[in-house]
């Protein structure tokens, strides 16, 4: 059997086994847009003069047709940050042609063929573009933007959050919401579930988060009450 063929099938199995829902294209805060393809969520911010984007989601063309909902160019974007570099988060990457790329130090190995996402039968795709490698804490400024990145290893090995002005965070696949409540993403999809857990909790001890943005799940204005458990 193809590999491809093998990849398709877990994915599926996966798929159906776990709700998604992630939030349709819309304004969600001044300044903040989710852009929705299929399963999953990207983020939009902009404070007027400067615009960022967190993840890329699928390759499609779909993806423009989103961005005019919005009524925001990709061109205009001057940074995109990857939460990890699967598919559903890192495909569109090259309509971003005027951004600057970042991703996490440790996830460089998931995108040179270091590292398989799935042992003999996947490896994440080449990020073309000239990126930028990010540690645990490092802050970007994108004109008035605070951009914190935050290490959250488990889904991939160097999946990231970012916290955005101290008080918006953007968790990728490092967490779900369910029923308003945290937990750790799907297993059949993480690389060491337990590790994630422990990134968890290093989310829970954050201050001054007032809401939790998920790539599969929606999101949550309540950061205390999300992590109570």
């Amino acid at each position: 059997m193809r590999k491809i063929d093998k990849v398709l099938r877990w994915a599926t199995a996966c798929l159906f086994r776990w709700n998604w829902n992630p939030i349709k294209t819309c304004k969600l805060a001044d300044g903040l847009f989710a852009l929705r393809i299929g399963i999953v969520n990207m983020f939009v911010y902009t404070d007027g003069n400067n615009t960022i984007a967190i993840d890329a989601s699928y390759k499609t063309p779909g993806l423009i047709d989103e961005f005019k909902k919005i009524n925001i160019d990709p061109l205009s974007i001057t940074h995109l940050f990857l939460t990890h570099s699967d598919i559903d988060h890192a495909g569109s990457y090259g309509i971003f042609k005027n951004a600057q790329v970042y991703l996490s130090k440790e996830e460089e190995q998931m995108i040179n063929g270091l590292t398989a996402r799935v042992p003999g039968i996947y490896s994440n795709p080449k990020i073309l573009n000239t990126y930028n490698l990010l540690s645990d804490s490092d802050e970007i400024a994108a004109g008035n933007i605070n951009v914190r990145a935050i290490s959250t290893p488990g889904h991939t090995p160097g999946s990231m959050c970012y916290l955005i002005n101290g008080s918006m965070l953007f968790t990728g696949d490092t967490l779900i919401l369910r029923k308003e409540k945290i937990f750790p993403f799907y297993s059949c999809f993480n690389m060491n579930t337990e590790q994630q857990k422990l990134s968890i909790r290093k989310l829970a001890a954050l201050e001054n988060v007032s809401a939790i943005y998920t790539a599969h799940t929606g999101y949550s204005q309540d950061f205390k009450s999300a992590f109570e458990q």
